[in-house]
């Protein structure tokens, strides 16, 4: 699928962060400290510069926007 609003660094974060990911039910968050909520693995993906979390934030909406 062409994303030229994608860049190809930012996919490739979104593709690895998708790989090892299973959907499960939403659950309402128990705690604003993320590593009390999620595994340490998915904690740590988004210790990025804010520009970098936004680009991918972008990236998943627009890729994986008709999933959800």
């Amino acid at each position: 699928m062409p994303s030229p609003n994608v860049k190809s660094s930012i996919l490739a974060k979104v593709i690895e962060y998708a790989q090892p990911y299973i959907a499960g039910p939403r659950l309402p968050l128990h705690s604003a400290n993320m590593m009390e909520v999620v595994q340490e693995w998915y904690a740590s993906f988004v210790v990025v510069d804010q520009d970098v979390l936004f680009e991918l934030i972008l990236a998943t909406n627009h890729l994986f926007h008709k999933r959800f």
